[in-house]
């Protein structure tokens, strides 16, 4: 049953040597049991990578207490891979495009499972198949692949990093994103960047997307390698209602990726909207948070050469008169840069610092 599925699902890359089936069963009658003779029942399979498999057998009874050891046929000889109490083992950095055989003996060094025979053809993986099939919209395909029994691991990522999941959160495929979490998606699962489904959602901007992965416990504290967080990407979709409903799930408002960027110094480095500053600002973001070498936020928008977010800053207490670790104000950053509005307010903001209660003691330019 499962070849004949993995066939049709394009994923027809194992060949058996006996039948299989798509449920465990008991490894001895009851009659076999009490005469521990050899009885050849089945050893059953999955496969977890390019170049994984694992192995399931089931106790021998109840009550049986010895150890099983599953073993490879190198040559002319049986090799022990595993030796232990366990009734499954994972075998990874099999070769491809190579036949092994295997077989599981207890202790009594009595063969209890018949000899599988297993070659890893080098084809798509399931993760590339269903890339393929997310990027068509093909949602007969990936409800055939996620169906199957027994069940492919959806969660090996493809040669790219990116897990099925991850792969249709990029594209926004919402009806799929919700059959691959009900068929086991990892909906926390991390490529080597640590990189989330979440995080891609939220960079997409797709508030739906977001909310189905909530539903199914997504965990929207997660830093990726660089320290960046989901509201760090939803700063860069420009969604000004994927960052409300981020802020009501309660992230962190102002958390500091490895530069010691919060979102709101991320929106004003990247000439983000007045909406969503204003909304993090609402939300209680510190205007006057500084990165690892001492650069505010209000410093993040006159380098962009935002006039706008400057002014919203500086009417909400951003203090204009510090400087970094380099010895360099806003004003004088805006001078360096040519950004000519920014300085313009600067000066036109000297000119009134008699008149107008500013919250600070002085204006350093």
């Amino acid at each position: 049953m499962f070849v004949e599925d993995m066939a049709e699902s394009g994923l027809e890359n194992i060949h058996v040597q006996d039948r299989t089936s798509s449920e465990l069963s008991s490894v001895y009658e009851d009659a076999d049991v009490r005469k521990m003779e050899i009885a050849e029942e089945e050893l059953f399979y999955r496969r977890t990578s390019a170049s994984s498999v694992e192995m399931r057998w089931k106790h021998v009874w109840a009550k049986y207490s010895g150890r099983y050891t599953l073993q490879e046929q190198c040559d002319d000889s049986w090799t022990d891979i595993y030796k232990g109490n366990l009734c499954r083992w994972e075998i990874v950095g099999m070769e491809q495009e190579k036949r092994h055989k295997f077989r599981v003996i207890n202790d009594g060094d009595k063969i209890v499972t018949n000899i599988i025979e297993i070659i890893l053809h080098k084809q798509s993986s399931v993760a590339e198949i269903l890339g393929r099939a997310i990027a068509s919209n093909d949602y007969a395909k990936i409800a055939l692949i996620c169906q199957s029994r027994p069940q492919p691991n959806i969660n090996v990522p493809d040669a790219s990093g990116m897990s099925p999941l991850m792969r249709a959160c990029a594209m926004l495929r919402k009806d799929i994103v919700k059959t691959l979490l009900e068929c086991g998606a990892d909906v926390n699962f991390g490529n080597s960047a640590n990189r989330t489904s979440a995080m891609l959602a939220c960079l997409g901007g797709n508030l739906e997307v977001i909310e189905t992965l909530v539903e199914h416990k997504a965990n929207l504290r997660l830093r990726d390698r660089s320290g960046a967080t989901c509201l760090h990407y939803a700063i860069d979709s420009g969604n000004e209602e994927v960052v409300q409903y981020l802020l009501k799930q309660r992230v962190d408002v102002d958390a500091q990726d490895n530069q010691g960027w919060t979102p709101l110094m991320c929106l004003a480095a990247n000439r983000g909207t007045i909406d969503i500053a204003k909304t993090l600002i609402k939300a209680g973001s510190d205007v006057n948070y500084s990165d690892n070498i001492g650069k505010t936020v209000l410093m993040s928008a006159s380098l962009a050469g935002n006039r706008e977010m400057c002014e919203l800053l500086v009417t909400n207490g951003a203090v204009h008169s510090a400087y970094t670790r380099f010895g360099k104000s806003a004003y004088e950053m805006a001078v360096a840069f040519d950004r000519k509005e920014v300085v313009e307010f600067f000066q036109k903001l000297k000119k009134r610092r008699n008149s107008v209660s500013l919250g600070v003691s002085g204006i350093t330019f």
